[in-house]
């Protein structure tokens, strides 16, 4: 058994999606995507 994973696969992927879909590729780029315009959980 593993340590419990901090974030849900299924939602990184998403995120990757959306961000590609929008024409972001770069990893740094995608992080300020996520943090400027998406809600945090929890």
């Amino acid at each position: 058994m593993g340590r419990p994973r901090e974030y849900d696969p299924r939602m990184l992927l998403k995120l990757v999606l959306l961000a590609y879909s929008y024409g972001i590729i770069s990893c740094r780029k995608i992080e300020r995507f996520a943090r400027e315009n998406l809600v945090e959980c929890g």
